[in-house]
């Protein structure tokens, strides 16, 4: 019997009346250890790209530049039909996701071929009813299933987690205990599982059914399932199967220690993990003079700061350095490194450049001339606001304020009165 895994990533804007769109398209025709499995992921391109959430930016990394430039949607269902179209039971998360994938066949005027259709899902919930997994990653989580790192949001990896997930449901499925094997009843001409005294079924030509249908595309009736008797397990008992001798899951693992510093650095400067003054702990001496930092709010309580190899605004300017210097020399501006900030000083103020936020890009921050900090708006520098200019370099953003300061010697600040 052939499986279809199939699974979609699509993105569902705030307003209603806006429509949903396909942005990544998985798909697996059998299973790992087969010769002749098949596997289909791309990120496909967004008609609407002002509807982005931010739940999928943050999916996408704030990648955007891949949903502008990857597959159209008819593309991706072409090559779904020619290619994934001979197959017995189609597996897929849930009901939405069914319907996603009906809607763009239709739109493309294509169309589902007959097989029986599995939803994860509902066999998850059936087999542990405390857990009600809402997604993929929920029911990976909760049978503790061995999934890529940092890949439940990648097209190529979804169809084989989708897999993976599905094997360890049946392995239980099969592996019921006799208590457990309740005895269960069909029509003839449907997949949903009754139990035999079930009033949904009463007076129909019936037949017995296993547990194993669950995989081929039964589903449990919903009045049987409300019965305690047909919830299979809990949580902590599936825990119990799968790792005897351990009643609850694996303590989370503490979180990596991502800051450093040296005890007897004269500088007082902290470090990320990955700093090369921080790979140079070669010796048992040499480590010993290093400790951990749990973040770096806790490094400036004890008076250090950032280590300009390390942070973003120093690799930034290491890269270019001697255009940066002779840029400079040449407008007559004098730069500084300190405690990740850029600080600028020109003829009409002084500058702080630094690297902030999830996209981490450079910010410009330009020292207020009379006005005060505003509590009701307060800023990440302070005394300084931003500047309402967006560029991608350092060099840019000096090319700016040489041109800022040419236009306040030509259109000074007028300074107000002072509130008595």
């Amino acid at each position: 019997m052939r499986y279809l895994f199939v699974d979609l990533l699509w993105n569902t804007p705030k307003r209603p009346e806006m429509e949903r769109e396909i942005y990544g398209f998985s798909c697996q025709l059998g299973w790992p250890w087969e010769p002749d499995i098949k596997t289909f992921g791309r990120y496909l391109r967004v008609e609407h790209p002002e509807n982005i959430t931010k739940q999928t930016k943050r999916r996408m990394n704030n990648n955007l530049t891949t949903l502008r430039q990857g597959w159209t949607l008819a593309h991706a269902v072409d090559v779904f039909m020619r290619t994934f179209s001979q197959y017995d039971v189609l597996v897929l998360w849930n009901q939405e996701t069914l319907e996603m994938l009906l809607y763009a066949l239709v739109r493309f005027g294509k169309k589902l071929p007959a097989s029986r259709i599995v939803f994860v899902q509902t066999i998850l919930n059936a087999i542990a009813p405390e857990a009600q997994a809402d997604a993929l990653q929920d029911g990976m989580e909760l049978l503790h299933v061995a999934g890529k790192p940092g890949g439940m949001f990648l097209p190529k990896e979804r169809a084989r987690t989708l897999s993976q997930l599905f094997e360890v449901l049946a392995w239980h499925l099969c592996e019921l205990p006799e208590e457990k094997r309740l005895p269960l009843v069909q029509t003839r001409s449907s997949n949903i599982l009754h139990a035999p005294d079930c009033p949904a079924v009463r007076g129909r030509s019936l037949r017995l059914a296993d547990w194993g249908r669950f995989c081929d595309g039964g589903r449990v009736c919903k009045l049987c399932q409300k019965r305690e008797r047909y919830k299979l397990y809990t949580r902590e008992e599936l825990l119990q199967r799968r790792y005897p001798g351990r009643e609850e899951p694996e303590p989370p693992k503490p979180p990596l220690l991502k800051w450093y510093y040296r005890i007897d650095d004269p500088e007082k400067r902290f470090h990320a993990g990955g700093c090369p003054c921080c790979q140079r702990r070669k010796t048992e001496e040499e480590r010993e003079l290093w400790r951990a930092l749990q973040s770096a709010e806790e490094a400036r309580a004890l008076g250090l700061r950032r280590c300009d190899q390390c942070s973003g605004i120093g690799r930034r300017f290491e890269n270019d350095r001697e255009k940066i210097l002779d840029y400079c020399a040449k407008h007559g501006l004098t730069c500084e490194l300190e405690d990740d900030q850029l600080k600028v000083a020109s003829g009409c103020g002084n500058w702080k450049l630094l690297v902030h936020g999830n996209d981490r890009k450079l910010w410009l921050y330009h020292k207020n001339t009379y006005n005060k900090d505003d509590p009701l708006h307060p800023t990440i520098v302070p005394g300084y606001h931003s500047q309402a200019h967006r560029a991608k370099t350092i060099l840019e953003y000096l090319e700016y304020i040489v041109r800022h300061d040419a236009y306040r010697r030509n259109h000074p600040v007028r300074g107000y009165p002072k509130c008595a």
